[in-house]
């Protein structure tokens, strides 16, 4: 389903397609070692990349009321396993844990990191990562 069809509604209407709009004005640096800007087409990317990888396990963060995003299994089979000890159980939260089976959080976080609120999902978000490269 394009982002552009897609309406989140949180006491405020969020068109998933804006979220992207207009983004290069916001100085984004995805690699810090070289400091280089993503430019529009850069951003642009990243939607695509995201709307290809979002289906119905992954778009469940849309209706979470935190997200909890892990590199891998790795970091998602132990972060359960310790909530099961403690008694804990993240869905009683409303927090989803999003699996990228990777290191590409990126296109993900243009979801959350707007400085404008329109452009941005209202919900708190976390990243856990190993950093094994």
């Amino acid at each position: 389903m394009p982002f552009e069809n897609l309406i989140l509604l949180d006491n405020n209407a969020y068109t998933i397609g804006n979220i992207f709009e207009s983004r290069a004005a916001e100085n984004f640096i995805q690699d810090t070692t070289n400091r280089t800007l993503l430019t529009q087409a850069d951003i642009e990317s990243k939607r695509k990349q995201l709307q290809r990888y979002l289906d119905s396990t992954k778009s469940q963060l849309f209706y979470a009321k935190s997200c909890l995003f892990v590199e891998g299994l790795a970091e998602e089979l132990p972060l359960t396993a310790f909530c099961q000890v403690c008694g804990f159980h993240l869905e009683d939260y409303r927090i989803e844990m999003v699996n990228v089976y990777g290191i590409s959080f990126y296109p993900f976080m243009f979801l959350f990191n707007s400085s404008n609120s329109k452009k941005r999902l209202p919900k708190k978000v976390a990243i856990l990562t190993d950093d094994d490269r």
